[in-house]
């Protein structure tokens, strides 16, 4: 488990999340779990469709 995008306030004792700008929706970051819900983030699959 990891995210490429979350980044952790010790004063508050939270994950961050860059791409939002709220607090993480996990308590463990997933970036790769975070794209499979939110279709959010570094680990969204973008394909140019036809």
């Amino acid at each position: 488990m990891s995210c490429k995008c979350a980044k952790y306030e010790a004063d508050e004792g939270r994950y961050y999340c860059e791409v939002s700008g709220s607090q993480c929706m996990y308590m463990f970051p997933d970036s790769k779990r975070c794209a499979e819900e939110f279709e959010e983030g570094p680990d969204t699959n973008e394909e140019d469709g036809d």
